[in-house]
């Protein structure tokens, strides 16, 4: 890995959850993820993108309580970003805090309210809620 691939942790964490995500690419995704965390102790990185990344990392390997954490801190440092704020808000939905899901996919619908992809995760939390 270290020597066929770039040294961009943003670019191994994308590799790691688009390509490698199945369970029988486990033991690639996790040697994708230690290359990961080398390079965000290695390199200067601004603090919100090493709190992003961490939790990315943290959400491939399953320990969702650190990837809350770092996703929310990476959010409070880069409040305008409405990418990360979806990706925080499907991590929320998916570990079941519905209250902060729904409020972190509010943001993303004002932020952004002609993308679709918003408005309908919005509306997913809100219906799940509901019930």
């Amino acid at each position: 890995i270290e020597k066929l691939l770039p040294d961009s942790p943003s670019l191994l964490v994308q590799l790691a959850q688009k390509q490698y995500q199945s369970e029988e690419h486990a033991k690639v995704r996790g040697l994708l993820l230690d290359r990961v965390e080398d390079l965000i102790l290695k390199t200067e990185l601004p603090a919100d993108e090493r709190y992003r990344l961490r939790g990315s990392v943290f959400a491939l390997r399953e320990d969702y309580p650190k990837a809350i954490e770092n996703y929310s801190r990476a959010v409070k440092l880069r409040s305008q970003d409405v990418v990360w704020r979806y990706e925080f808000a499907i991590l929320l939905q998916q570990q079941g805090l519905l209250d902060d899901a729904h409020e972190q996919a509010k943001w993303c619908a004002r932020l952004a309210p002609r993308n679709r992809k918003y408005r309908e995760l919005l509306l997913q939390i809100h219906e799940i809620r509901l019930r």
